[in-house]
């Protein structure tokens, strides 16, 4: 690394670092559904020295809770500490992403890369959340970084890189499982370099080997604990069935769908998952349209929904936030004025997000077909994106599903915007 290399590296960590402090400064977040299922989950792990809660053994895996009681060890319950650490981690993924940049096509596109990351409003303001994306976000991009050095190493290097990439992709999957999409891809790029176009069969085998590895410990622990081996998370069949039933229409959950839960937790997750391909099979022009719709999620011009709770973080919305929850089960918690200013906020935050898409979307479309006509320096994020893509179209999808994919375009884009000329 030239010094000019780490010149750069060093301001792009320090501006994505400052321009996420000051984001967390100004936000008031309390956690709401999921994020707020990981911090009990967090804080029922430290008081108990159980993973789970209730009947929910492994409704979760364990990599963004045990993060969140690390920090609730040191320091007692607190969010926002957390938001701070994962405001230095957003720092990082954007050093990630320069990194991998001046690799593929050098400095200018790394810089790219990297501010598109930093200033994104969706990836800036879910800082401040408790979302597993967070972790997710940099676990991926050290795996590709990692893998993508091994493939101009030597055979003993290559295996070893392979190796600690497979390693990091199982971290990957135990702290968000829809990172397991990005597998396929990212097993094929090691498989046939397009830089040499010769095939690394053992290199790949190394991949998957390490990968498995890391996810054994949690899959002997669920078989213990009566879910059967290979169980990685008992969400994976409800959430294929909210996304896939006679009342999806969006291809996203379907929460009214929902079933009062009757089974234990694994033969409940099973049946949702029977249930789910049964209707799949029976419905396959509905199923076909709604793979579109969830395509169109990933990299269309709707606007964040979660995102959009936050994009405002003061203590009022914040609180509108949890009333306008509450009311899901009780409408009568929330007057008719705070279902008006809810709303107006909603709605304005929706608009902001879409005319940012607007931009967005178009260049996410055009750096896939700028990686398309330059495989050799692409296909490290190109063919992981596509797995990514299409697995999560064909199952389910939210909005939040564009953290993790949307930065690896960033780096096409960046070429085509800025012309990366390989300047290392």
């Amino acid at each position: 690394m030239n010094r000019t290399v780490r010149t750069w590296a060093l301001a792009v960590f320090t501006l994505s670092l400052l321009v996420r402090l000051y984001w967390v400064s100004q936000a008031y977040v309390t956690p709401v559904s999921d994020f707020a299922g990981y911090d009990t989950l967090a804080v029922k792990w430290l008081e108990t020295g159980a993973f789970g809660y209730g009947y929910k053994v492994a409704a979760r895996t364990p990599g963004y809770p045990a993060l969140l009681a690390t920090i609730y060890a040191t320091v007692g319950h607190s969010p926002i500490t957390v938001a701070v650490f994962q405001a230095v981690i957003g720092g990082f993924t954007s050093l990630l992403l320069f990194l991998l940049g001046v690799r593929i096509g050098g400095v200018r596109v790394g810089i790219g890369a990297s501010i598109l990351h930093i200033f994104m409003p969706t990836t800036v303001l879910y800082t401040a959340v408790l979302a597993s994306e967070n972790l997710a976000s940099p676990l991926l991009l050290t795996a590709l970084l990692v893998l993508h050095a091994s493939d101009t190493e030597g055979r003993a290097r290559r295996m070893a890189l392979s190796a600690a990439g497979g390693v990091i992709c199982g971290l990957l999957i135990l702290v968000r499982p829809a990172g397991l999409f990005f597998v396929p891809g990212i097993v094929l790029v090691v498989l046939y370099s397009f830089r040499t176009h010769r095939w690394y069969p053992k290199a790949a085998a190394a991949v998957l080997g390490a990968m498995l590895l890391t996810l054994v410990p949690w899959f002997v622990r669920n078989h213990y604990r009566g879910m059967g081996w290979y169980t990685l998370a008992t969400i994976s069949g409800y959430d294929l069935y909210m996304g896939n039933n006679e009342k999806a229409r969006h291809g996203g959950h379907i929460r009214s769908a929902k079933r009062p839960r009757v089974l234990p937790e694994k033969e409940h997750d099973a049946a949702y998952m029977r249930d789910a391909l049964r209707w799949i099979r029976g419905h396959p022009k509905r199923y076909a349209k709604l793979c579109i719709r969830r395509s169109w999620t990933l990299l269309g011009i709707g606007p964040d929904g979660t995102a959009s709770l936050y994009l405002v973080p003061t203590r009022e919305n914040d609180r509108l936030c949890i009333v306008s929850r509450k009311a899901r089960s009780d409408p009568s918690v929330m007057s008719p004025d705070e279902k008006r200013l809810f709303k107006e906020h909603i709605t304005r935050n929706k608009e902001f997000l879409r005319n940012v898409r607007l931009i967005v979307a178009p260049l996410l479309w055009l750096g896939i077909l700028v990686a398309f006509s330059h495989p050799k320096k692409y296909a490290i994020v190109l063919f992981p994106f596509l797995a990514y893509a299409i697995l999560i179209s064909l199952t389910f999808s939210e909005t939040r599903a564009r953290e993790l994919s949307d930065p690896l375009l960033y780096l096409p884009i960046a070429a085509l915007l800025l012309g990366g000329r390989g300047d290392k």
